[in-house]
């Protein structure tokens, strides 16, 4: 038993290096062939080639591919080869360097629904190459620096388009004209001064345009029927045109428009020193709330905080209070139980004064009271007296000897002592002498059998 102790804790020790030890690094591989492929993929439906250090890629790698998502995120590839039509259904190669020429193989993807070229060196896309995806979907584009948005007619049935942290200075009315089937637009982080009428994109029911130059939002927006999230926050805002409009938008849930200056500051929350400035842009803040209460009355959250109430099962649940709100909340319960207990505190040193402070009167009073009580219970000791002595008297009286008969001595006296406790009201104990066991045997012939015992039968004792 001894030996195995050392063991065990060995075999734990290795075991928690083993746990806190880094994940081991893949293989490096800095050009990807046929044969390196075909040794990763080893039957898996996903050909997954990231950190693997790839700097290069042979135009056969990746020939008679079956797997329908591949994966070269963080590598170092500049472009990616293919040299026959792939099966590929999603492809993502994000964190490389990746330039325009670099993706003119996306021809052979015919198949592709969702593409990631997410974080690369691009300024536009090849829509000459982009024309044959015609069955791709999502296409996300974060982190490049595409300037223009030209290419999107190449994509019809595009439904979602990520173009986030790029330099788009504009987007074209006609561009977005093609592509009808678009559901969401996500194209924070940009360069947009204004946006265009988006009329023609009758499904869409996401827009976050967040981090740009817009100064207002188009009344045009309002024919955007199915719009349920719009995300404005942190532009040049300052204008109730256009946002008025968007009132009338019965499927608008989210409405973010956080960080404009039509939005105004709280004075709670105001950063400058200048009373004047900080008066108004506090004025500012409560007509912009009460405007947004009054425009927007089914918006579940505005800017960023929930304001309708949620509900679960017919059960309505308070909405949250902001920060401040339940500080401030928190500070005023902690001084209402401070003031109580000061109240409470003040009222029982009062009540000990008044107890120590008993008036003159009460005080000649408490004898009188005494000696009325103390006389009552004289009263009645000396109204008992008489009958206890009495009592004692007849007991310790001594009887004259006659020769009359036993019983009827008892039966006189017995009736006597009755007659007394009847008239004086003491309590007389009786005390009568147990008579002596027969010893004669008991005929069990006289003893009535009773064949009912046990049988349900009415009982002796009733």
């Amino acid at each position: 038993m001894h030996r195995l102790v050392p063991e065990i804790a060995l075999s734990r020790i290795q075991t928690r290096s083993s746990m806190s030890a880094p994940p081991t690094e893949k293989p490096k591989i800095k050009k990807l062939t046929k044969s390196k492929v075909d040794e990763v993929l080893g039957g898996k439906a996903v050909l997954d080639l990231t950190h693997r250090g790839v700097e290069t890629m042979d135009a056969h790698a990746c020939d008679g591919l079956s797997a329908k998502k591949l994966d070269l995120s963080h590598n170092k590839l500049t472009r990616f080869s293919f040299s026959m039509a792939m099966t590929l259904t999603q492809l993502k190669i994000t964190s490389n360097l990746l330039t325009d020429s670099g993706v003119a193989d996306l021809s052979y993807c015919k198949a592709l629904v969702t593409l990631d070229l997410s974080d690369n060196k691009l300024s536009r896309l090849p829509g000459s190459s982009l024309r044959h995806c015609t069955q791709l979907k999502a296409l996300v584009l974060t982190k490049n620096a595409i300037t223009s948005l030209d290419w999107l007619p190449s994509m019809p049935q595009l439904t979602s388009l990520i173009v986030s942290q790029n330099r788009i200075g504009e987007i074209s009315e006609k561009a977005l004209g093609k592509v009808k089937n678009l559901v969401k637009i996500s194209i924070s982080h940009n360069k947009l001064k204004a946006l265009p009428d988006m009329a023609a994109l009758a499904d869409l029911s996401e827009l976050r345009i967040s981090n740009n130059r817009l100064t207002a939002l188009p009344a045009t927006l309002a024919n955007n029927r199915n719009l349920k999230i719009l995300d404005a926050c942190h532009n040049a805002i300052d204008t109730w045109d256009g946002l008025e409009n968007l009132g009338s938008l019965k499927q608008l849930k989210q409405l973010n428009l956080k960080g404009n200056p039509l939005c105004g500051v709280a004075a709670e929350a105001a950063t400058t020193e200048d009373e004047a400035e900080k008066k108004a842009a506090d004025k500012k803040n409560k007509l912009y709330n009460f405007k947004m209460k009054r425009i927007f009355e089914a918006l579940i959250i505005r800017d960023g905080h929930r304001v309708l109430e949620k509900r679960t099962h017919g059960y309505v649940a308070p909405p949250k209070p902001d920060p401040e709100e339940r500080k401030k909340r928190k500070l005023e319960a902690d001084e209402k139980a401070k003031s109580d207990k000061k109240a409470k505190k003040a009222k029982k040193a009062e009540k000990a004064e008044k107890t120590d402070e008993t008036p003159v009167e009460a005080a000649l009073e408490e004898p009188a009271k005494k000696a009325k009580k103390e006389k009552k219970a004289k009263r009645v000791d000396e109204a008992d007296q008489p009958a206890k002595a009495k009592v004692a008297k007849e007991d310790l009286r001594p009887t004259e000897e006659k020769p009359v008969d036993d019983k009827s001595i008892r039966g006189k006296k017995k009736k006597e002592r009755v007659k007394f406790i009847k008239e004086s009201g003491a309590l007389g104990v009786v005390q009568m002498k147990k008579s002596k066991a027969t010893k004669a045997p008991i005929d069990m012939a006289t003893l009535a059998a009773s064949t009912d015992v046990g049988m349900g039968g009415d009982s002796a004792w009733d």
